[in-house]
């Protein structure tokens, strides 16, 4: 069984260097296309043994009623081990590894383990619940998934805080005492991304305090010998520091933030006077900004300051360094915060140049990492300017910056959005020359042009809620989870609620939520009548385009078998009058429509391959951040 497991961990590994093509090795636009193919071609049978081996070992355990032996036990506790070294890899499986973590803490419990047992699932918990905190943050729109994570990590984390007082931290083993007092700090990051309560926000500083406060007690150190103290103040600090992101999202009150600003300042004296040890844990390109950012949110600085401060900072940055495109603060805090910050304020000309070049230079960055795994800090910082994007009139609009962000984190779906705007718009012309009266809600003059741009461009925005799901989107490697696929039914309203949010936009918005509907709403998602909506027809069209683009493409689809177009129509029409739409299964039927069908499955989707790639090749060549400093 360890065996097994472990070779389930390499063929994960293998998968996600595989789900992208390396642009260096690629010089012809045409072969982008075929790369990913061949690679997808090998995911598929990695997948295949992945799916053998967990079906073997991991999901018969799964039953409520399962009883682990201490062997099993202990190969899921390397499994778990295994997938969250992010040494090796950004998040492995972290969707997995919190599965793992709910059963084996569940066995541990039930089999009276002895307290060191306890401790180290305990941990791991804890650990694979931030994961899932940081990733499902993002989800916008539902703000309890990431709750239900927080919790679970929480229940664990307070019940490591039990073993903290002297009388029960005194019997505890030597791993086990390192558990608990990385844990006495290490449990507060749970709380990221969340608007707190004033009992959560006194409990984090006061907790983050208590911590900091074990470095000059005796007991604990007389007791913890070898351990590295000086380590553990700096990450406090580093704590005391995230708990301010996103622009005081947590709602810290005034005199909470001028506590958090005087550790900014302790770290600060402590990060000069010693420099040459904390620069290997933090750049100072880092800890200058979060020390200029808890000084604006506690008052010392008003936006127009702290703005121009971080200004300043990006200025310094050089891109021709390897080694400068490291560094997070420059080319993804900095801007973000900058951006965050104007929201509720009047833009300046200044302002408004600003933020263009800011969100240009972002997306440069994302496409300089296009091709490496998925950045966790890179999709975060996307996620929090899509979502409060600032739209400048005449400048890069939500449309083209989203489309250029999916290029960039996930390039399958940047071309599955324009392959489904193709495929829609040539449907709808179609229809349109049989004098179909479907779009008179959309124009209700009839002008065939203002349709079909129409449907192209929603065909484009319509998958635009996966931005923020990338790094759930590359679990190739076995079956989705319960949890997995009820996340990504998310994207449908995640995407829709951005769209909504941008005048050029909010057009889009339905059928960006609708788009997984069953025509007679029978099944699908999300639930609703839709039948009055003048979008109806386009959204029945791009719900086609949108399982015929995913039917018949390899890349990004292992799971799946790959259909033939002649498959697809038959699946058209049986479900036809429920699924689909009938006058679309007997537009099928029309050889002009098949072989229009044909010719983008072949060379236009090689075409948009090329134009994915061809994209990015010219970010990455010809690189906004190489020119003039802002």
């Amino acid at each position: 069984m360890r065996e097994e497991l472990k070779n389930y961990v390499e063929n994960t590994e293998k998968i996600r260097m595989l789900t992208s093509a390396k642009l260096k090795d690629i010089a012809v636009a045409d072969d982008y296309g075929m790369v990913l193919q061949d690679n997808y071609l090998i995911i598929s049978r990695l997948a295949a043994e992945n799916r053998e081996i967990l079906a073997k070992c991991f999901y018969p355990y799964l039953s409520p009623d399962a009883v682990l032996d201490d062997d099993v036990i202990e190969s899921f506790g390397q499994l778990e081990d295994s997938l969250q070294d992010s040494q090796k890899i950004d998040h492995l499986d972290p969707f997995m590894h919190a599965k793992l973590s709910g059963v084996i803490l569940n066995q541990t419990e039930k089999k009276n383990a002895s307290v060191d047992e306890l401790i180290l699932q305990l941990d791991r918990e804890v650990t694979s619940c931030y994961f899932m905190v940081f990733i499902t943050k993002k989800i916008y729109n539902r703000p309890d998934i990431s709750e239900y994570y927080r919790q679970r990590g929480l229940k664990a984390g307070k019940k490591l805080l039990e073993y903290l007082p002297p009388e029960n931290f005194d019997a505890l083993g030597k791993d086990s005492k390192h558990i608990v007092i990385v844990n006495s700090r290490y449990v507060t990051v749970l709380y990221e991304g969340r608007c707190l309560t004033r009992e959560e926000r006194d409990w984090l500083i006061d907790r983050l305090s208590k911590s900091l406060e074990l470095s000059e007690d005796p007991y604990y150190l007389r007791e913890m010998p070898g351990y590295d103290w000086k380590l553990h103040v700096e990450r406090i600090y580093y704590y005391f520091a995230l708990i301010l992101d996103q622009d005081n999202e947590a709602g810290f009150d005034p005199d909470q933030l001028k506590q958090i600003c005087k550790r900014m300042k302790e770290l600060d004296e402590l990060w000069h006077a010693d420099r040459q040890w904390y620069s290997t844990q933090m750049d100072e390109n880092m800890m200058r900004f979060l020390l200029l950012r808890a000084e604006h949110l506690s008052g010392e600085l008003t936006g127009r300051e702290y703005r121009n401060e971080l200004l300043k900072m990006y200025e310094q940055r050089n891109v021709r360094s390897e080694k400068d495109w490291d560094d997070l603060a420059l080319f993804l805090w900095v801007p973000t915060d900058y951006i965050l910050s104007l929201k509720n304020e009047r833009l300046s000309e200044k302002d408004k140049y600003y933020i263009e070049r800011f969100y240009l230079n972002t997306l440069d960055y994302a496409h300089q990492s296009a091709g490496s795994l998925v950045n966790s800090d890179l999709l975060d910082c996307l996620s929090k300017q899509m979502y409060d994007f600032i739209e400048i009139p005449g400048g890069k609009g939500f449309e083209s910056m989203g489309l250029g962000y999916l290029a960039a984190v996930h390039t399958p779906t940047y071309v599955h959005s324009i392959m489904v705007g193709q495929i829609a718009r040539c449907l709808a012309g179609h229809l349109l020359k049989k004098g179909s009266h479907l779009f008179d809600g959309i124009d209700p003059s009839g002008n065939p042009q203002e349709i079909l741009s129409f449907i192209y461009n929603a065909g484009l925005c319509h998958d635009f809620g996966k931005i923020m799901l990338a790094d759930t989107m590359t679990v190739y490697g076995r079956n989705l989870l319960d949890e997995e696929y009820d996340l990504l039914k998310e994207h449908a309203e995640l995407g829709a609620s951005m769209l909504e949010k941008h005048s050029t936009t909010v057009k889009y918005a339905n059928v960006a939520r609708y788009h997984h509907l069953w025509y007679d709403g029978s099944d699908g998602y999300p639930k609703a009548d839709i039948s009055a909506l003048p979008e109806k027809a386009v959204i029945d069209i791009i719900a086609c385009a949108d399982g015929l683009d995913a039917a018949t493409d390899r890349v990004g689809r292992s799971y799946r078998k790959v259909k033939t177009l002649e498959e697809f129509t038959e699946e058209l029409k049986e479900g036809a009058g429920t699924r689909y739409a009938p006058y679309l299964a007997e537009l099928f039927e029309d050889e002009a429509v098949s072989k229009d069908m044909e010719y983008l499955m072949q060379q236009g989707r090689r075409d948009s391959y090329s134009r994915a790639y061809q994209r990015i090749r010219d970010f990455t060549e010809q690189s906004i951040l190489y020119g003039e400093n802002l």
